[in-house]
């Protein structure tokens, strides 16, 4: 639950869960969003972690109802990102905003700290747009769509173009939103989310995440028929 008790409307508000993974030995991680799930999930890039062993679980965060905003309408997962820490080397517009409430807010709008947008490295250029609000919404275990070995632009600046890196496991850390312009929240009111944490080992790294998305039907079919208020108002 989250209220507004201050004296002033909340204008275009966006709702940020923020994550910092370590699954087991905490340089060796990749992140990946599933949008029709609502969800963000971490998982070990490889398939023998130093503390977990062979087979590495999967950990995962899932919006099972977003803020109402209007009667009977409620937000999902608008946007989902990653950015780094000063030390890794990665460029600046991707790395945390530390003690700058702007380059926070960007990012929990679905962009890089500078405004520039998230490119999907998979989409032919040519064939519809690359720019994306959902890094990694591919699928991990079947290798389809964008996962991150396949790669992200390094781009500041505004930049719609740039140099395409290989990324390797490494220290991951995750911002999962939502929100929309527009979205006010007014003095004194109050807004709930619905929100699950989730880890699940399968019989891979990769099929741990597909484990967790199982685990996730699960919990969101218990949250519908069992919990799911049936407030209808703002």
């Amino acid at each position: 639950e989250v209220i507004n008790k201050g004296s002033a409307n909340w204008d275009s508000t966006y709702f940020s869960i923020f994550a910092d993974p370590d699954i087991g030995y905490p340089f060796d991680d990749y992140i990946g969003c599933d949008t029709n799930r609502s969800m963000g999930y971490a998982y070990n890039g490889n398939d023998n972690d130093p503390y977990y062993g062979a087979h590495p679980p999967a950990f995962g965060i899932r919006v099972l109802q977003g803020p109402y905003v209007s009667a009977g309408d409620t937000l999902k997962m608008t946007s989902f990102n990653y950015f780094t820490n000063s030390m890794s080397g990665w460029i600046p517009c991707e790395v945390e905003p530390n003690g700058e409430p702007l380059g926070a807010y960007t990012y929990m709008r679905g962009f890089k700290k500078d405004g520039t947008p998230y490119l999907n490295p998979t989409i032919p250029l040519g064939q519809g747009t690359r720019k994306t609000k959902f890094c990694f919404s591919g699928d991990p275990e079947t290798n389809t769509g964008w996962v991150v070995p396949k790669g992200s632009f390094r781009n500041c600046s505004g930049d719609t173009t740039g140099i395409l890196d290989t990324l390797g496991p490494t220290d991951v850390k995750f911002l999962l939103s939502t929100g929309k312009g527009g979205f006010t929240v007014h003095p004194g009111q109050k807004k709930t989310l619905y929100v699950a944490q989730l880890i699940a080992r399968g019989t891979s790294n990769l099929n741990s995440v597909t484990k967790l998305k199982e685990y996730s039907d699960l919990i969101y079919n218990i949250f519908q028929n069992n919990i799911k208020p049936f407030e209808t108002s703002i």
